[in-house]
């Protein structure tokens, strides 16, 4: 009688193949990587999120600075600019920028631009005060964000400003805009480099006159 013939027939409890286990690592490296990118563009977007809560407290910061100034008379020199791309809110009107105000709040050289709040007469090309120049401030200095900021002015007829108290001004609507995100390499004079992506423009609206 012939011996029984003992087939290697692999119980399901046996264990994995190779093939198994290689299939189980590739889709597993697969959803690592795919979960990877997701939390890269989850930290992206809260990093954009962030960077236009800072630009909002700007807007508002400098919005408080200007009234201020307007309010208060305070001898300030500024430059027209213009030549503002056609995706800015207002692009066909003379802008304005601060070119010199007392206590140095505006600075020309960008070598000393290491500081939140600092606002920076750019130097574009040609060199000197013109159309091209920009007010520009730091979003975040430790990536070297920066925004640009200026503002229309329209004077309103009517009665001057305070209840047309002796010594009052016209009123003037505000409207000032923020332009944002610009990068500001250490290695360069020109604070207004492109950063990436869509430029934003925040505005802002107010009423002014002069004490």
């Amino acid at each position: 009688m012939k011996p029984p013939i003992l087939e290697d027939v692999a119980s399901p409890s046996a264990g994995f193949t190779l093939i198994e286990t290689v299939t189980a690592m590739v889709i597993t490296g697969i959803l690592a990587l795919g979960m990877t990118q997701v939390w890269a563009l989850i930290a992206d977007e809260l990093y954009h999120l962030q960077l236009r809560q800072k630009a909002i407290f700007a807007l508002h910061g400098n919005m408080e600075r200007l009234a201020a100034i307007y309010r208060n008379s305070i001898n300030i020199t500024t430059a027209i600019t213009r030549g503002y791309p056609s995706g800015h809110a207002d692009p066909l009107s003379d802008h304005l920028a601060l070119q010199a105000t007392p206590g140095q709040l505006v600075g020309s050289d960008p070598s000393t631009f290491d500081s939140e709040g600092k606002i920076v007469l750019s130097d574009q090309d040609p060199p000197g005060v013109g159309p091209e120049d920009r007010n520009v401030i730091f979003l975040d200095s430790e990536r070297r964000i920066t925004a640009q900021l200026s503002w229309t002015e329209t004077f309103l007829v009517g009665p001057l400003c305070y209840n047309g108290q002796p010594g009052g001004t016209a009123c003037r609507s505000i409207t000032l805009y923020l332009d944002y995100p610009y990068y500001f390499p250490k290695n360069t004079s020109n604070p207004l480099q492109p950063w990436g992506g869509k430029v934003h423009t925040l505005t802002l609206k107010t009423l002014v006159g002069g004490r």
